[in-house]
């Protein structure tokens, strides 16, 4: 199997850190990010069990700069990204929708609506690099 590079936003926890664990014991080369440094830092101590081609990048995805750092540490870490995963979520306490105030509702929406475009902005003329064929966007997914 050829290795991949593999960016996992939002993988210090639940399901980033478990799908993060699951690609290092597939021999992948992982990055997790999360907002917190020291918890990026446990959480890469932690899946080094599993592999040891796992670095962290702390940082806020939902701001420009964080997002490209964390996009050019690994590039420089291991000269590519195959796959990236946009797993980062808002952190809050959990509500009914209904009990959402109406700035907690627009953060909601900012916060989904910022990522797709931003990452596709950052990642693809390396995908169209990498892969030498056409990929577009449509709907916040990717097709051939």
């Amino acid at each position: 199997m050829e290795v991949k590079t593999i960016v996992v936003t939002g993988s210090t926890r639940g399901i980033g850190h478990g799908l993060a664990k699951e690609f290092l014991k597939k021999g992948q080369q992982v990055i997790i990010n999360g907002r917190n440094e020291e918890q990026v830092n446990h959480a890469v101590e932690e899946l080094q069990k599993y592999g040891s081609e796992v670095i962290g990048i702390s940082g806020d995805v939902t701001h420009e700069g964080a997002f490209n750092k964390l996009f050019d540490q690994a590039i420089s870490e291991f000269g590519k990204i195959d796959i990236w995963i946009n797993n980062a979520g808002i952190p809050q306490t959990q509500k009914y929708f209904y009990e959402l105030e109406p700035s907690e509702i627009a953060h909601l929406i900012e916060f989904g609506e910022y990522n797709k475009p931003h990452a596709w902005d950052t990642c693809s003329h390396q995908v169209f690099q990498a892969t030498g064929i056409w990929q577009g966007f449509q709907y916040g997914r990717f097709w051939q």
